[in-house]
């Protein structure tokens, strides 16, 4: 963690991010002393983080709650089309698409396991 310049806002976020990285630690040594793998994991910037933490900080995932979910709305293709239907729409005016700038993608981060990288 000191590697990469990790500051935690309070004692009790570096303890829970210890626990991870500590968990993802176990993960990779447990991955990589089986011998059926053809390759290696090993650990970089994001050995802190969880999948989801990776997810929201770095992909502007927004996740849903009760307010802005349609679970109980079944998307229909015959509802769309006609005149109302706009001929494009600009995502970021409706808040999908955020402008949050994030570092440029590296290999590493299109793997499942985003905090763990391949060796």
């Amino acid at each position: 963690m000191a590697k990469y310049g990790r500051v935690y806002m309070d004692s009790e976020e570096k303890e829970r991010r210890f626990a991870i990285f500590k968990s993802n630690v176990e993960y990779v040594e447990k991955f990589n002393h089986d011998e059926n793998n053809t390759y290696k994991l090993g650990l970089n910037e994001f050995a802190d983080f969880r999948h989801e933490d990776f997810v929201q900080q770095y992909t502007g995932y927004i996740k849903p709650n009760e307010q802005t979910s349609s679970a109980d709305v079944s998307f229909r293709y015959e509802s769309l089309g006609g005149p109302d239907v706009p001929l494009s729409i600009d995502w970021r005016m409706h808040g999908v698409v955020t402008t949050k700038p994030v570092s440029p993608p590296t290999f590493e981060m299109y793997g499942f396991f985003s905090h763990i990288r391949i060796l």
